[in-house]
């Protein structure tokens, strides 16, 4: 356990500072991220969404149902942290990791802290032996909601991202627990690798 605590242990430290726009920086505190371009695949352009990122090292571009990556009888409940309208699916074949880039639909509920907490409440109940944590911060002028869910089994990285002439979108990792440890450098290189365009 004290390997995800070092998890959020590392955004805490990590403040630094960043190009976010004036309005996101008074808010949130900027992150700034050590980007180990060995560990990460070529950025991908999405002209549609805006931005460009790249997947960790050895995370192929699939056209695998995302579904498949978690125990079906969890898929209702985590259908909020996976994101229901995919624009890229990549996958780490030998871990069974994924990643998941996608329009953010969501569009009737405010994209803050407070609908970021809703899912932590409803997964705290659904879920009560899983651990599920919020974090918010800004990026090169993005906006940053983090929710981190870590059960027995997996853990889901679900970040969703707005910015000020940017429509919000969001990025989630599924990595299986036992396999969490060794990709945790390449996904913090992906994360720092998120810009808009």
């Amino acid at each position: 356990m004290r390997y995800f605590c070092w998890f959020f242990l590392f955004f805490a430290l990590a403040l630094g500072s960043c190009n976010s726009s004036e309005k996101t920086e008074k808010k949130y505190h900027p992150l700034e991220f050590q980007i180990d371009s060995n560990l990460l695949e070529p950025k991908i352009r999405d002209v549609e969404l805006g931005i460009e990122v790249s997947p960790p090292i050895g995370w192929k571009k699939s056209f695998l149902n995302p579904d498949n990556q978690i125990d079906l009888n969890q898929l209702q409940a985590l259908k909020m942290l996976i994101g229901s309208n995919p624009q890229h699916i990549f996958q780490h074949q030998q871990t069974n990791s994924c990643c998941i880039v996608s329009k953010f639909t969501e569009s009737s509920l405010d994209l803050n802290e407070t609908f970021s907490s809703q899912i932590q409440k409803v997964l705290k109940e659904q879920f009560p032996k899983a651990d599920v944590n919020h974090s918010s911060f800004s990026k090169n002028g993005l906006l940053i909601n983090q929710i981190l869910f870590i059960s027995e089994k997996h853990v889901i990285i679900k970040l969703i991202c707005t910015g000020d002439v940017l429509a919000a979108f969001e990025v989630v990792y599924i990595i299986p627990r036992v396999a969490y440890i060794n990709q945790l450098r390449a996904i913090e290189s992906s994360i720092g690798s998120i810009l808009a365009l």
